[in-house]
């Protein structure tokens, strides 16, 4: 049996960004519900599927990764409007540009 290939991502993305597909769209997917609870400028840690915390800075975020992933890969990425309002659509997220400037 063969493990699930991580899901695509969209055109114009950086191919180099491939290895952490699965990370990137965890992420889009949480980011409404994120910016909603802890508003931007915080930093979120993603591994595969899942969230491992909101941080006030990105070396907060980045170090929380090393200490529980080491040299794995993992995403530490802020939160921020303008990355859900550019490319939430192509993750299947909407636009919230109308209610957040």
């Amino acid at each position: 049996m063969t493990a699930n290939a991580p899901p695509a991502l969209p055109p114009g993305f950086p191919p180099e960004l491939g290895t952490l597909a699965t990370e990137i769209h965890t992420y889009f997917g949480e980011l409404p519900r994120l910016l909603d609870e802890w508003g931007e400028a915080k930093f979120v840690v993603v591994k595969g599927q899942e969230l491992f915390g909101v941080w006030d800075t990105h070396l907060d975020a980045i170090q929380h990764g090393r200490i529980l992933f080491g040299e794995e890969r993992f995403l530490a990425q802020e939160l921020d409007y303008r990355l859900l309002n550019a490319f939430g659509p192509f993750f299947g997220v909407g636009d919230v540009s109308s209610t957040h400037a």
